[in-house]
């Protein structure tokens, strides 16, 4: 949940059995609360926070908007309890069993028609299908037409921008849950994942926010499942110098709160919470000397085929649920 940065303990003790498929909701399994009046927990939240979850102090968002500062927030905490994520739901991504009340600093700077949690919808544009709808074609839309003016050469972008690209995980930018789908999914998600950032960085670095902004994008969340390793967190500032791996700078060591941090310390802001006031800050990842080169994004080789190996093993794995 990255738009609060720590979850409150009723949340911490009922969202592993859930996600492990311990603890179902009636809207996966009617049995679970067949005797009783309501609902055990609003265990399939992955980005809205119910409001028995909200902390004392409030999450990123409203602790930005506290202290004066603009935010818009793309997909990320906008997502509601007992979803469902079907192939087709453009361009809205999840739907909703229930309706849970949204944050009114969320709902109030988000873009509504930027998708949700949904693995069906790219995040990239695909290559063999060009007009399907995507992320990062919707961010550019609103970056083109509300935060850009290119022919005066001005930006307005807000002071702290949240984007969600969620296909780092075991989904795909097509239907998983088909057959032919299931041969290019294992090696084309993260592929997918990367096109949508690498097109991001292309679109900021050639526009007139280039020279006032820096990425940031989050570290590893399934360490589990090997990932961490892939997904250090990055910084693309225009103001330090290109990284030994063809980015600006990578780091292995450091989390979420360190990120926030360092957003805290741009702005000028005191910490939210323990987590980000302990946190290391990322100054070490930034340089004295500007460097405003651009970037240009390199075309995705999606691969086509899986091992025919983890075809053999994953053939009786139901991959409609994490």
């Amino acid at each position: 949940m990255a738009d609060r940065q720590y979850t409150t303990e009723s949340e911490e003790t009922h969202w592993p059995a859930s996600y492990g498929g311990r603890r179902n909701d009636s809207g996966d399994d009617p049995e679970v609360i067949a005797h009783y009046p309501g609902r055990i927990g609003f265990t399939d939240a992955n980005a809205s926070p119910e409001p028995n979850d909200y902390n004392e102090q409030g999450g990123i968002f409203l602790h930005l908007s506290r202290h004066g500062k603009s935010v818009v927030n793309f997909g990320n905490g906008f997502e509601f309890a007992v979803i469902d994520e079907p192939g087709g739901a453009e361009p809205t991504g999840a739907r909703e069993h229930v309706n849970v009340p949204m944050e009114k600093v969320i709902r109030d700077n988000s873009d509504h028609l930027f998708p949700t949690f949904n693995t069906h919808i790219p995040d990239a544009p695909l290559p063999e299908d060009p007009s399907r709808f995507n992320r990062f074609d919707r961010f550019k839309q609103v970056f083109e037409s509300r935060f850009v003016d290119r022919r005066r050469g001005t930006c307005s972008l807000p002071q702290y921008v949240d984007l969600y690209y969620p296909n780092d995980h075991g989904g795909g930018a097509r239907d998983i849950n088909t057959e032919r789908a299931r041969l290019v999914r294992f090696k084309r998600f993260v592929q997918d994942n990367d096109a949508a950032l690498g097109l991001t960085v292309d679109l900021l670095s050639n526009s007139p926010c280039w020279k006032d902004t820096v990425i940031f994008r989050r570290g590893g969340r399934h360490p589990e499942r090997r990932r961490s390793r892939r997904w250090p967190p990055l910084a693309v500032p225009g103001d330090q110098p290109l990284g030994e791996e063809g980015v600006r700078q990578q780091d292995r060591t450091r989390a979420l709160a360190s990120i926030f941090k360092t957003v805290n310390l741009i702005l000028g802001l005191p910490p939210l919470n323990q987590y980000d006031a302990g946190a290391s800050d990322l100054r070490d990842m930034f340089t004295s000397t500007p460097d405003f080169n651009t970037y240009s994004a390199q075309p995705v080789q999606f691969a086509r085929l899986a091992n025919p190996l983890w075809l053999a093993l994953t053939r009786n794995i139901d991959f409609s649920r994490p």
